[in-house]
C-alpha cells in the first residue's frame, strides 16, 4: 500500500476561521462581564468620601481591559503595567500613578480620601462602555458543531 500525503492547510485555515470568530463572540461575552464587573466595584467599593485604594485597581484594570479589546481585538494581558503603557490615556497616567504610590505605602484595610479625576475618568469609561455594550448584538453562537465538524475534517 502506498501511504498518500494529505494536505491539510485547507483544513487548517478552515478551522482557524472558526476558532476566530469563536474567540471574538468569546471576547464581547467577556467585555459585557467586564462592564457589569465594572459598576458592581465602583458603587461598592468608590462612591464614599473615604475609599480604599486598592479597589481603584479592581475597577481600573477591567477598564483598561475593555479599552484594550475594544481598540486591539484581542484578549487583555494579564499585567496591569501592560494595560497602563498601552491603552491607558496619557492625560491619566500621573493620577494613576500617584494612586499606586499612596497604595504602595498603605495597609490594605486604609482608607483615604477618593480621588475625583479618577472617579470622573471610571465613571465617563462606564457610560461609554455601557452605551458601547447596548449598541452591540448578541451574536453570541452556542452552536459548537461547526468548529468540532472543522476539527474532524482536519484530524
Amino acid at each position: 500500500m502506498i501511504p498518500y500525503m494529505q494536505n491539510y492547510n485547507l483544513y487548517y485555515f478552515d478551522l482557524k476561521l472558526y476558532i476566530i470568530d469563536f474567540i471574538y463572540k468569546n471576547i464581547e461575552f467577556n467585555n459585557r462581564n467586564l462592564i457589569m464587573e465594572i459598576n458592581k466595584n465602583y458603587y461598592e467599593n468608590l462612591t464614599e468620601d473615604m475609599v480604599k485604594y486598592k479597589k481603584y485597581f479592581y475597577v481600573l484594570r477591567p477598564i483598561l481591559a475593555c479599552k484594550w479589546i475594544e481598540e486591539k481585538k484581542c484578549p487583555p494581558p494579564v499585567l496591569f503595567d501592560e494595560l497602563f503603557n498601552s491603552v491607558l490615556e496619557e492625560d491619566m497616567k500621573a493620577a494613576v500613578e500617584e494612586l499606586l504610590a499612596k497604595k504602595v505605602k498603605m495597609s490594605e484595610s486604609d482608607k483615604a480620601p477618593k480621588v475625583e479625576k479618577i472617579n470622573q475618568y471610571i465613571e465617563e469609561k462606564l457610560a461609554y462602555y455601557k452605551a458601547l455594550l447596548e449598541t452591540m448584538p448578541d451574536d453570541r453562537n452556542p452552536d459548537w458543531e461547526p468548529l468540532n465538524e472543522a476539527f474532524v475534517r482536519m484530524v
